[in-house]
């Protein structure tokens, strides 16, 4: 029985090893090597898979035994590593609680996303139960509206260089705007989001006062025709079709 358990494990770890050094183990070659089944090769692939599993869990490195058809034998592969540290998970939930820029409806579920990445559900936990006071305590932006999928719609068209058209609050109570911007990118400013565009060239020039913020008044320098927009008070966003050059 002695004898049976050391040959199990001499053959398991040269499999292993067989299989770290990125070779190929074909069940019939190593079932003739070691005098066994195939059968029996097959479930000491699984025992080292099961193994794997269990290194990820404490180590975060993904590796798994696939089957590749082209060779008609198994391998081993590394996936990229989609873990984070719970140490890591932390310092973001906190950065993002203290910036203040979303509100609960948004904030909350990407927290709770955030520590559900790390690496086992002790972790997960602990993690929670450190965030808990701060999420309690978490004070929402006066505007109180939701600007994920608004910010998602402003940078895919800064990425695409394309024109956008908004309807903005000129933040005095007495309506809106609809205007045609160039959109150059999105910015943390004061514990708010802002959009940074350049206003249309044929804009008439009385109507440049109705442009962004206060703050955003010629950010780009003297001369230039940049404005910050704050994007809780985009009423309405259209991406055109138009592209702009840089």
């Amino acid at each position: 029985m002695q004898n049976h358990s050391e040959d199990k494990a001499k053959r398991i770890l040269a499999i292993y090893t067989r299989l770290r050094q990125g070779k190929i183990v074909h069940k019939a070659k190593m079932s003739e090597t070691y005098g066994v089944s195939p059968r029996t090769i097959q479930r000491d692939i699984v025992d080292i898979q099961c193994f794997l599993q269990d290194q990820c869990m404490e180590t975060g490195s993904i590796q798994e035994i696939v089957f590749d058809k082209k060779t008609g034998g198994y391998l081993m592969q590394t996936k990229q590593n989609y873990c984070l540290n719970e140490k890591a998970v932390l310092v973001v939930c906190r950065i993002l609680l203290e910036s203040r820029v979303l509100v609960k409806t948004e904030l909350f579920p990407i927290i709770h996303s955030l520590a559900a990445l790390c690496s086992d559900d002790s972790k997960v936990s602990a993690v929670k139960n450190m965030l808990q006071s701060g999420m309690e305590d978490y004070v929402e932006p006066e505007h109180g509206v939701e600007l994920v999928n608004q910010i998602w719609n402003l940078e895919n068209a800064v990425k695409g260089q394309r024109y956008i058209e908004i309807r903005y609050g000129n933040g005095m109570g007495s309506g809106s705007v609809v205007r045609k911007l160039k959109p150059m990118g999105v910015i943390i400013f004061k514990c708010r989001f802002y959009l940074v565009a350049d206003i249309g060239e044929d804009t008439p020039a009385n109507d440049k006062k109705d442009y962004g913020s206060k703050e955003g008044r010629n950010v780009g320098g003297e001369g230039q025709e940049s404005r910050l927009f704050k994007i809780d008070e985009i009423q309405e966003c259209i991406v055109m079709e138009e592209r702009f050059k840089l």
